[in-house]
């Protein structure tokens, strides 16, 4: 192997290690994305352990719920019995959960929220956690908006996304050197 051989080899060493980090990066914050939601969804619990504000009890126009559910039947049921239903009492109508606030009503939101590498730099690879579709995302900010960064880590989702971390990228770099 001449120089410019041995120079191309340690370039595409450098380039597959590269791409090794990066994908044990969406690995474990794809890991961090199922115990975040894990957490919220099964106890309404924000990354501080405490729970997140109850759903309204305030008493809103039907014509204003109707259109955050495509069930027919529920709309025809809410027409005809009150002319106000609040977002819990919808909820409950729905068969859904009321004992805390978990962010799914159909579930879209949840499955939408993907891990995107934002930038690399000097070696670091940022992450960001988001919804990937437009209508997702504006549910998602209002969310935000409403009650805090429900996508926040707690301590212990942080130690397991970094053992994670490590684990995936340990195992990309044995792939790479074989």
């Amino acid at each position: 192997m001449d120089i410019s051989q041995a120079s191309q080899y340690f370039r595409d060493l450098a380039f597959r290690v590269d791409q090794g980090h990066a994908k044990a990066a969406l690995a474990s914050a794809g890991d961090g994305i199922a115990l975040i939601k894990d957490r919220v969804i099964s106890t309404g619990e924000n990354s501080e352990g405490t729970q997140f504000k109850d759903y309204s009890d305030v008493e809103l126009p039907t014509l204003f719920i109707k259109s955050r559910t495509g069930s027919d039947r529920l709309k025809k049921k809410i027409e005809k019995k009150v002319s106000k239903i609040s977002y819990a009492d919808l909820r409950e109508a729905e068969g859904l959960q009321t004992d805390h606030r978990d962010f799914k009503f159909t579930g879209r939101m949840w499955a939408n929220i993907r891990p995107t590498i934002t930038e690399v730099k000097d070696g670091t690879i940022t992450v960001s956690i988001n919804a990937v579709d437009t209508e997702e995302q504006k549910k998602v900010k209002w969310n935000f908006e409403e009650s805090g960064n429900f996508l926040n880590t707690n301590k212990e989702e942080i130690r397991i996304m970094t053992e994670s971390f490590n684990e995936y990228y340990v195992n990309e770099l044995l792939n790479i050197l074989k």
